[in-house]
């Protein structure tokens, strides 16, 4: 009579986890989606009501169309923890992120159609409100710059900003200490 080796989460052989394991493990990935996208919800609520207290022109900083109404219907997109922040100075913003220790990427052509440049901003669940919170002010403060020489640009002076020369510069080694 030939004994067969015991099957199943118990056998020395199985590389699979106990059932408990898996549920336990199932469980704690549910909650930190739910804590990921309620960040997101958290960041376009804030966004948005920075944006429209500081004057800023949707040209210059905005989310995209069915990220600027609140989810009030069913048919509503749900939130997402991608979220583009549409600007034509995608690198500039980027940089400027950056430079705050932030990491938000740039997209623009030829990944996206000419004149629709965007930053995008992955969050995750070890992401904090306080480090939300600074990706909003620091976004905001970058396109009330960029407004205000929008302005002086119209009415004949021309002056620099900061963080509008479109390029990485220096602030590629701040990668590996960014927050988001």
């Amino acid at each position: 009579m030939l004994l067969r080796p015991p099957r199943g989460w118990y056998s020395r052989k199985s590389t699979c986890f106990p059932p408990f394991i898996r549920r336990l493990a199932h469980f704690q990935s549910l909650k930190l989606a739910a804590q990921v996208l309620e960040h997101s919800r958290y960041l376009q609520i804030r966004l948005r009501a920075s944006l429209s207290a500081s004057s800023i022109p949707a040209h210059t900083l905005s989310l995209p169309a069915q990220l600027q109404q609140q989810r009030q219907t069913s048919t509503a997109p749900p939130p997402t923890p991608i979220i583009p922040f549409l600007t034509p100075y995608a690198r500039a913003l980027s940089a400027h992120l950056l430079a705050h220790g932030l990491n938000a990427r740039p997209i623009s052509w030829p990944t996206v159609p000419k004149g629709m440049d965007r930053v995008r901003v992955c969050l995750h669940a070890s992401n904090t409100r306080a480090e939300i919170d600074a990706l909003v002010s620091s976004s905001v403060a970058w396109a009330t710059g960029i407004a205000q020489a929008e302005r002086a640009r119209s009415e004949g002076d021309q002056p620099r900003v900061e963080g509008s020369g479109g390029g990485m510069g220096s602030n590629v080694g701040n990668v590996s200490r960014s927050k988001l």
